[in-house]
């Protein structure tokens, strides 16, 4: 359990799951709730943390491209680690300062919606980076790399094709508040706990309740919808799948490492919900990650501990 002052207790009694007090207690670890503001009218100041725009990277550095494929990535946020709250850097394995920028193919995904052409190998989508510049590093606005459309034969071409779509998403300020969650597996089982009582009282919400609480450790208003973006804690998937395992599946393609067997070595580092406020043009239908779920980038603690952020994988997680 790491210790950091949030009102839990009240939330507990509140709605009314004091008898899960222990599980929560002992699961409870600290998260950065990531607020989005309205489109920026003109291009923001150097270095602030946002989502979309142009990064602003550090001089000397490159646009990154996908590894296996030798095209360039699509620029998703950039994370001023300064910004964070105080109370929360002090206790995550978080740098102190310095830049995270996320990035995401969004080729491969145009590729596979829109042709029959093999999908890069090793196979591995979504293909989500993560980059770090440190905070002595003077940060220049990039420019847009220019996209070759890559040939697509007539007969490789499905009947909805459509070119490419490679333009920057809006630009949004984004700051920061402090919220908590909880580890994968106690998230896990404070749902399964809550849906056997809801199955042994068939007028119970009890698992309806125990939604609204995490949504609200969150950071989520009740009664207001919100997209939950986030850096840290975890994310319940009501499917019952564990995007850990298939964090560990891309991790072991990217870098030749074996399966690991214990997925608590893995941390959520970055969880970016589906959100129509971010959007290349009046067409888009802005971040839509498969069916309206959550892109979330996932770390080995150890990497995350080293600062090799470049470790980091994607996951597309299921609505919830």
């Amino acid at each position: 359990m790491t210790r950091v002052d949030f009102p839990l207790d009240r939330l507990l009694s509140k709605y009314g799951l004091e008898h899960h007090a222990a599980l929560i207690h002992e699961g409870l670890e600290p998260s950065v709730r990531m607020n989005v503001g309205t489109k920026a009218s003109r291009s923001l100041r150097i270095g602030v943390s946002k989502f979309g725009g142009l990064p602003h990277l550090a001089e000397g550095t490159f646009w990154p491209v996908r590894h296996n494929a030798d095209h360039p990535l699509q620029f998703l946020a950039q994370i001023h680690l300064a910004d964070l709250p105080e109370e929360v850097r002090q206790v995550t394995s978080l740098p102190g300062d310095g830049w995270l920028f996320f990035w995401f193919d969004n080729l491969a995904n145009w590729q596979s919606t829109y042709t029959r052409l093999p999908p890069p190998e090793p196979h591995e989508y979504p293909y989500g980076l993560v980059t770090y510049a440190p905070e002595d590093a003077p940060l220049i606005r990039a420019d847009f790399p220019d996209l070759i459309e890559p040939h697509v034969p007539a007969g490789k071409r499905l009947p909805h094709y459509r070119p490419p779509m490679f333009c920057p998403y809006s630009e949004h300020r984004v700051s920061f508040r402090r919220a908590m969650s909880l580890d994968k597996d106690s998230l896990n089982l404070l749902f399964a706990r809550a849906d056997e009582g809801t199955d042994i009282d068939a007028d119970s919400d009890e698992w309806d309740r125990a939604l609204e609480l995490v949504e609200e450790m969150h950071g989520i208003r009740p009664g207001k919808r919100a997209s939950d973006h986030r850096l840290l804690g975890s994310v319940y998937e009501p499917m019952g799948a564990d995007m850990r395992a298939h964090a560990q599946r891309f991790y072991a393609q990217r870098t030749g490492y074996p399966l690991q067997d214990d997925p608590r070595m893995w941390i959520m580092l970055a969880k970016f919900d589906s959100d129509d406020s971010i959007h290349r043009n009046e067409r888009d239908a802005g971040w839509l990650w498969g069916d309206g779920g959550s892109l979330c980038y996932w770390i080995r603690r150890t990497d995350l501990e080293n600062g090799d952020f470049a470790k980091a994988v994607a996951v597309i997680g299921n609505a919830g």
